[in-house]
């Protein structure tokens, strides 16, 4: 268990490994990786909660809830602060849970949403498990690099996928016609992948869109 524990944190080692070892793990309900925004998270987490059995992460800490601890009454607690939390309900096998704690906890930061508990998102699941990997970066670079130096078209890219593909909505974003968009971003069809259609071409530059923005994360866990 300890090796399998190793290999999952090697990169994080201000993780407590023997404590975590020594956890009672039949008592566990729930498992939490939890970041205060701005704010030392161990700290917070100490002050509102101090009965919590916790270990740093990095700049976030790992939370393993007990059975005679609320899930509702911890939300409550950090309620006012700026925080981010991937949760996951604890299964009898505490590395599969903290791996899925970390992807969450990444999907929370990515959205910007503040509680990740369920993977329903299967795209965004896989993805932040596997941007980094050769094939989506030589993918995200066969959109990315015909514009990558026209600013402007960087931003027209990055407005025309958050707001859904809408041409009028992207306009207001960045102040110009949406006729404006409606010609910016045909070109970089015409220049990217001009026999694909318009369905298949938006959907196709959201999927580098991400891994772009997934690369210039500027948190760490």
């Amino acid at each position: 268990m300890k090796e399998r524990i190793d290999n999952l944190l090697e990169n994080n080692r201000n993780l407590e490994l023997n404590q975590l070892l020594n956890v009672d793990k039949h008592s566990i309900t729930h498992v939490l990786l939890v970041r205060v925004v701005n704010s030392n998270t161990l700290s917070v987490l100490s002050n509102i909660h101090p009965h919590l059995k916790m270990f740093n992460y990095g700049d976030s800490v790992l939370v393993l809830l007990q059975d005679n601890q609320s899930l509702e009454d911890f939300y409550d607690r950090i309620n006012n602060y700026d925080y981010y939390v991937g949760v996951i309900k604890y299964k009898d096998n505490l590395v599969k849970s903290v791996k899925q704690a970390i992807k969450n906890l990444k999907i929370a930061l990515f959205t910007q949403k503040r509680i990740v508990s369920k993977t329903d998102n299967t795209y965004l699941n896989v993805l932040v498990s596997s941007y980094h990997e050769k094939d989506y970066q030589e993918y995200m670079s066969s959109y990315f690099d015909v514009f990558i130096h026209d600013q402007e078209m960087v931003d027209t890219v990055l407005s025309f996928v958050q707001n859904n593909g809408d041409y009028k909505l992207c306009g207001k974003k960045l102040f110009c016609h949406e006729n404006t968009i409606r010609y910016r971003i045909a070109k970089i069809k015409s220049m990217v992948a001009e026999s694909v259609s318009d369905f298949e071409f938006y959907h196709n530059l959201s999927l580098a869109v991400n891994i772009y923005l997934l690369n210039k994360q500027t948190y760490t866990i």
